[in-house]
């Protein structure tokens, strides 16, 4: 069969062929027509290109094709109302399979599928590169980085939290970690019961250092030891009663320092 104008078909009076759906010269029972357009000819295709008012014929690539994601078009419109990109996979043969995908460094919920109008869009500021993101702030200084709400709408809420044993936590910097080690009971350098078994008090000058903490005697003796008990916490007490027994002409002796 030949390829055939609208007229062709018409002025076939021998087979009486008309067009079928406005896209094929044919006529039942008799198909055999002596021109007809078929699925897959180009002039098939420019006719059902031309018969959709969405599309247009490209006559240079005989494709017909619409850019679904042009200004004013729908999905131009659907994306660009929730801040989103418009994605038109085939503009050629002209689809309706356009979708809506997240502008980068947002990406697409892993759980939902293009092919969606609109995207689900996630932005982690903790793993993605943008001008609010962490970037290595927290890694750098030995501490986890958490974005609570990993939406392109929520921005500069990341914060950095300070590993066990320090406890610290900041929004959209570095933490300033601290640990008292008389308080705390878990860390490898804490003091525990080291300093209460021995009725000695803890003290915690720089929290920010391990290691540092001290156990001091009771009143009167002051002695004190870095990160252990005091051996001994023996206090002679004529250090403090001595006048008493020279203003009497006598000696002070202390014979027990240890009570």
């Amino acid at each position: 069969l030949m390829h055939c104008t609208d007229a062709d078909c018409a002025n076939d009076l021998v087979h009486n062929c008309t067009w079928v759906n406005g896209t094929i010269c044919t006529k039942a029972p008799d198909p055999n027509c002596d021109c007809a357009y078929t699925t897959g000819d180009v002039l098939y295709n420019e006719k059902m290109c031309k018969a959709d008012a969405r599309c247009a014929w490209d006559a240079a690539n005989a494709v017909c094709q619409h850019d679904e994601c042009a200004a004013g078009q729908a999905g131009s419109q659907t994306c660009g109302a929730v801040n989103q990109r418009c994605v038109d996979p085939t503009p050629a043969p002209c689809t309706d399979d356009w979708y809506c995908d997240c502008v980068p460094p947002a990406t697409r919920d892993p759980s939902t599928q293009p092919g969606q109008a609109v995207a689900v869009c996630v932005l982690d500021e903790c793993t993605a590169v943008c001008p609010t993101c962490a970037g290595t702030t927290c890694s750098d200084a030995n501490q986890d980085c958490f974005d609570p709400k990993r939406t392109p709408t929520s921005v500069g809420d990341w914060t950095c939290t300070c590993r066990i044993p320090y406890t610290g936590v900041a929004v959209a910097n570095a933490a300033v970690c601290q640990i008292d080690e008389c308080v705390d009971q878990t860390c490898a350098t804490c003091a525990k019961t080291t300093c209460s078994d021995k009725n000695q008090t803890c003290h915690d000058p720089d929290k920010s250092v391990l290691s540092d903490w001290t156990c001091t005697c009771p009143p009167p003796s002051s002695q004190s030891a870095v990160a252990a008990a005091v051996a001994s916490c023996d206090f002679d007490e004529c250090t403090l009663r001595k006048k008493t027994c020279e203003n009497a002409g006598q000696t002070c002796v202390d014979p027990d320092q240890s009570v």
